[in-house]
């Protein structure tokens, strides 16, 4: 296994494929996923294990990619990765609280008090087992929401068979159900986030939606119905579009009420951001996708849609909170508020300035802005009495800090409940 490629940094500008692993692992099956968590790439022995084979259909929401004579090139993207995934070897329970223990450390030493999970139950088959445990035993440190993912709830009576009709909001007040999370497109990196035109490169892609309108309509209707709040993954604009045509059509005119939430988007051209305006749906974007992919994405999109490309400043009267993606890009909060504030790429360029956030508004949006998103604004996201004393200590006052350097301040201590979790 491994993971974290991106093709737009690599010499040769394009994915590697079976034939790029097989001279390399030839006895053993690898699965190497790209660094958006949208595709990846398998070798021969790994494609012959998950029985893909030229006569192979595409999955719904997927495409394994092939060659000019037809054959698999090893590059499955989406939904089609699953082939490959479900016949990996499982990682097992106390692996699994092991990595929660190493997260827990690192956040710690970043200043993260809490975390939403946005891909929970997909990793390992007791994964949800093993938060439980871990936080029972002390290995993870911050308050952790489980965003359940769709696919992994089966539907039984007109309604998501989930554990006796649990819902968001179940736990305790270090683990709880966050909302259901349900994937409508993939990535712009990988150009298989939906557009509603073509991309710059190539001009012939114009990426997919992993879910049809009306599928995705019915889950947000047993969603809703069921109590569950919604966060849909939405890049591309033809895919925000159709998450906002849903969440208009089983929220109606008061969706702001029970906080509907779109992940990321990326590409939000006028009349949608007025839509989201209206409607009052929560946007959760990662600013540090500017830094370390706003290259690739001026690549993908050409420079006319880069002024609605992760914009910020335009989001001011709508609820954000900010986020990382992590594994995507890192996950430290300085490093993210650094990026909304300066908006420029690892290559040095600019990436429209005049859309960044000031430092008090990426500040709210990692705290207040985050809480809000949550349903937790009654207990974190600010230091006041009634609160839960989460905190972080910084070794410098932001506000008096070069912009370009906010992400050298240094982590003091971070506070979880009134207890230090790390200390410098």
């Amino acid at each position: 296994r491994g993971g974290g490629y991106n093709e737009n940094k690599l010499r040769e500008r394009r994915h590697p494929t079976r034939h790029d692993l097989d001279p390399v692992s030839p006895q053993h099956p690898v699965w190497l996923s790209h660094i958006s968590g949208h595709m990846g790439v398998a070798n021969s022995q790994a494609l012959a294990i998950a029985g893909i084979t030229r006569e192979t259909p595409d999955p719904p929401g997927g495409r394994i990619v092939r060659d000019a004579d037809g054959e698999p090139t090893g590059l499955l993207l989406e939904t089609a990765q699953e082939l490959v995934k479900r016949v990996l070897p499982p990682y097992t329970l106390e692996e699994t609280k092991a990595a929660l223990a190493a997260a827990g450390r690192r956040m710690a030493e970043e200043g993260i008090t809490a975390a939403q999970d946005a891909w929970a139950g997909w990793i390992a088959p007791e994964e949800f087992r093993a938060y439980q445990e871990a936080v029972a035993e002390g290995l993870l440190p911050q308050r952790v929401w489980l965003m359940v993912d769709v696919e992994r709830l089966a539907v039984r009576d007109k309604r998501f068979d989930f554990a006796f009709g649990l819902h968001t909001g179940f736990g305790s007040d270090r683990l709880r159900l966050g909302a259901i999370k349900i994937f409508i497109d993939g990535s712009l990196i990988g150009r298989t986030a939906a557009l509603r035109r073509p991309y710059a490169d190539p001009p012939d892609a114009t990426g997919m939606l992993v879910k049809d309108p009306q599928t995705l309509l019915e889950l947000i209707r047993l969603a809703h119905a069921g109590g569950w709040q919604v966060a849909m993954h939405a890049i591309g604009d033809r895919a925000i579009e159709v998450a906002l045509d849903a969440i208009e059509e089983v929220m109606g005119p008061e969706a702001g009420r029970f906080r509907p939430r779109i992940e990321h988007c990326g590409v939000l051209m006028p009349d949608l951001l007025e839509r989201i305006r209206r409607l009052q749906v929560v946007v959760v974007t990662q600013p540090r996708f500017l830094y370390e992919l706003g290259d690739g994405f001026r690549i993908a999109l050409g420079e006319e849609r880069m002024r609605w490309t992760y914009p910020l400043a335009s989001l001011r009267g709508v609820p954000v909170a900010l986020s990382s993606d992590r594994p995507v890009v890192d996950g430290a909060p300085m490093k993210g508020i650094q990026a909304a504030v300066v908006r420029r790429t690892q290559s040095g360029t600019p990436f429209v300035p005049e859309e960044a956030f000031t430092l008090e508004e990426a500040l709210r949006a990692y705290t207040i802005g985050a809480a809000y998103a949550a349903f937790a604004e009654a207990e974190l996201g600010t230091l006041e009495p009634g609160r839960w004393a989460d905190l972080v200590v910084l070794g410098a006052d932001p506000f008096e800090t070069d912009p370009e350097a906010l992400e050298s301040i240094p982590i003091r201590a971070t506070v979880v409940g009134g207890r230090v979790v790390h200390e410098s």
